[in-house]
């Protein structure tokens, strides 16, 4: 009996060996939008507060650097994650007649196993129809003749030669890995298109970032395939500084060297015709004076200065001043001013206290 009781117990152990625990197969599909509070392709929009909602919860990456909307905002939009939700809200005026998109494009994540919702479009309009204009293309790194992955693709409305330098882009799209961009739902009309690899995120061009050359595109035709960006040095080697003029509506820049690059010079935020001196070293701006200060801005190559011009008015208002003498009989009055006309009908003239007529005026 003790024999078969070692046995059956040995048999019993036997049995009791410990397995490792599955979970299953790993998750690697997106979160998906189950609705919206505003159906995509919505017209007549007035609302800034955007709600989709999601198929599983959710949290973000990167927000700032990957969330996309066209026409860019100038004011950064605010993007809260409550439980399955997303709740988008636009700090910017919403302008009239225009096509929204909104690209979540990685920033929305599970909160699982992290994986990203890429291929999603938000499409919405202000006005009573969307636009349709499409256009794509490929970016290179010319120095290394790779694709371009993550690059910004920037469309501008404005035709200023240093826009890409000044002001955030009215459109923007990303690549992809292979260097593949596309817009959709724009507008049918004329851009300038840039090229960018922007590695602060701030939408403009800065020193060693690569950057392709600016061309005018119409959106109603086909761009060329592959735009070839390269690297952007920042050198200034302009020293430009205000000199100190003693006449009025007289605006002088001194510049340490012969200019070479196209400069333009801005007067509160409006761009003024100037004269250049002959040695190329200094730039003059002639205006009517109606203020003491101005804000100017001149911009060489890519170079900005800014500068602070006050020049009071008052110190250039005189009293007026009439200096008298006779010459063969004739009494001579002089001004400090030049004299305009004369009113003869105001002049009181006197010889010994006595009031004597001032018909012979000339």
């Amino acid at each position: 009996m003790r024999k078969l009781y070692i046995f059956l117990s040995c048999l019993l152990f036997s049995c009791a060996s410990i397995q490792t625990l599955t979970g299953g197969e790993k998750d690697l599909a997106p979160p998906k939008i189950i609705k919206t509070s505003i159906d995509s392709g919505s017209t007549n929009i007035a609302s800034n507060f955007f709600r989709f909602t999601f198929d599983e919860n959710i949290g973000t990456s990167k927000v700032n650097e990957l969330l996309l909307i066209s026409p860019t905002q100038q004011k950064n939009p605010k993007l809260e994650i409550k439980g399955a939700q997303a709740l988008l809200t636009l700090n910017d005026t919403l302008t009239p007649n225009t096509t929204y998109t909104v690209k979540f494009n990685g920033c929305i994540v599970d909160v699982n196993e992290n994986n990203p919702m890429l291929d999603y479009s938000y499409i919405f309009s202000t006005g009573g129809y969307l636009d349709s204009a499409s256009i794509s293309g490929y970016v290179k790194d010319i120095t290394t003749n790779l694709p371009c992955e993550n690059c910004n693709i920037q469309l501008y409305a404005s035709k200023n030669d240093s826009i890409v330098i000044k002001i955030k882009p009215d459109y923007i799209a990303k690549t992809n890995e292979i260097g593949y961009f596309q817009f959709n739902n724009l507008p049918t009309r004329n851009f300038k298109l840039v090229a960018l690899k922007d590695g602060n995120n701030n939408l403009m061009l800065d020193n060693n970032e690569l950057v392709s050359l600016a061309k005018e595109i119409y959106t109603g035709k086909t761009i060329p395939d592959t735009i070839s960006i390269f690297p952007f040095y920042h050198y200034v080697d302009y020293k430009p500084s205000l000199l100190n003029t003693k006449e009025p509506g007289i605006l002088q820049i001194a510049i340490n060297k012969p200019l070479t690059h196209v400069a333009h010079l801005y007067i509160d935020d409006s761009i003024k015709v100037y004269q250049l001196s002959p040695s190329r070293d200094t730039i003059t701006y002639y205006y009517q004076p109606t203020q003491d200060t101005l804000n100017v801005l001149i911009t060489i190559d890519t170079n900005q200065f800014s500068f602070i011009y006050i020049n009071r008015l008052s110190q250039y208002i005189k009293p007026i001043r009439l200096i008298t003498s006779n010459f063969n009989g004739l009494t001579i009055i002089k001004s400090n001013y030049r004299i305009k006309g004369i009113d003869k009908g105001k002049i009181l003239l006197l010889i010994d206290s006595n009031v004597v007529s001032a018909t012979d005026i000339y």
